[in-house]
């Protein structure tokens, strides 16, 4: 399967394994500590699916939320993601894909851009 979706883990570990560094593959893949994260993540992944829709009228349906005083379009928040600088983009391609979809971005403490840019 092409493109940017996936439909499992282990699909997206074998692209990016394809496309990435050997070195950078691997930490990603390793998960911390004794994988608990990187297991939990990976059942909650698994447990997605596709719920059947039953053709009717559309419904308007407002997902926006306030957020620390702040308007969000979606109640999804862009968590902190340290090491992003694989990428030359990494922290600035997040920030304008979470700006364009009107929700908010935590910028960790380890990232490789300013919070000015």
């Amino acid at each position: 399967m092409g493109g940017g979706w996936f439909e499992s883990v282990a699909e997206a570990r074998r692209r990016a394994e394809r496309v990435l560094p050997p070195s950078v593959a691997a930490a990603l893949v390793a998960g911390a500590e004794a994988g608990v994260s990187l297991a939990d993540n990976t059942a909650a992944f698994g447990a997605l699916g596709f719920a059947p829709r039953v053709a009717d009228k559309p419904v308007s349906r407002d997902l926006s939320v306030t957020v620390m005083g702040q308007t969000l379009s979606l109640p999804v928040l862009i968590s902190p993601v340290g090491v992003q600088a694989v990428h030359p983009d990494a922290e600035l391609a997040v920030a304008r894909a979470a700006a364009a979809r009107g929700t908010a971005m935590g910028l960790s403490s380890f990232g490789a851009k300013p919070v000015e840019e």
